[in-house]
């Protein structure tokens, strides 16, 4: 697997390749705030260029299979149907209904799979009984959702040209962004850091695991 990453705020191009079955590699490269990676022929192989001799020498080195295929929907989108004060029993939102997300990241499916275990607690929870379960199960995915949309949205948020939502910058917002930058550094050279931020990012683990004691010492002391 060859895989070139982009660096925020300014170095938005990356690329990806990793081999399928019967001898298929994917490749596949991105663009962050708005400079798109160009669909023909033409373009798709200067912007490999622009990605270095490696990854352009081994795109260069296969034989296309079809043309250049572009996708942009890399929005997320979290409707908050878990805070209304009222909700409709017997009715249940989940998966990307409830919050959709950049697909990059390949959280959505891993939070629709937890939503459904949730909904599952909270109906074994009222005895089988369908009245009384469709807000609490409402709640329990917004719980399921935050640790995963936190992550999602912080890493959209440290391109300058992210559109829509909010950010926050209040104390803790500024040194949760700082602290998960040290962690990122902290990966590239500290096997138990890289395990427990795999961990979190694969939704094993909540968030907050890594402001463990042992963690975080780990984290500090890579900065040195």
């Amino acid at each position: 697997m060859m895989l070139i990453t982009a660096t925020p705020p300014h170095d938005p191009r990356g690329g990806l390749i990793f081999p399928e079955e019967n001898g298929v590699w994917v490749v596949m490269m991105a663009g962050a705030n708005k400079d798109y990676p160009p669909t023909d022929e033409e373009g798709f192989t200067a912007f490999a260029r622009s990605l270095g001799p490696e990854f352009s020498g081994a795109v260069a080195a296969a034989t296309p299979i079809s043309k250049p295929i572009g996708y942009r929907g890399t929005d997320s989108r979290w409707r908050h149907y878990e805070k209304l004060a009222r909700w409709p029993e017997r009715y249940v939102v989940l998966g990307d209904a409830f919050c959709g997300f950049n697909p990059v990241y390949g959280q959505g499916m891993t939070v629709a799979a937890l939503s459904a275990v949730a909904l599952g607690d909270a109906l074994r929870h009222n005895g089988g009984e369908l009245d009384g379960v469709a807000q609490r199960a409402e709640r329990a995915f917004g719980k399921v959702t935050e640790g995963a949309w936190l992550l999602a949205t912080g890493a959209d948020y440290a391109w300058p040209e992210t559109v829509g939502g909010e950010r926050s910058n209040g104390l803790a917002a500024r040194f949760g962004r700082w602290y998960i930058d040290q962690v990122l550094h902290a990966v590239a050279v500290d096997p138990q850091v890289r395990m427990a931020f795999n961990e979190v990012n694969q939704l094993v683990k909540p968030v907050p695991s890594l402001f463990a004691p042992g963690i975080f010492w780990r984290v500090m002391r890579s900065r040195s």
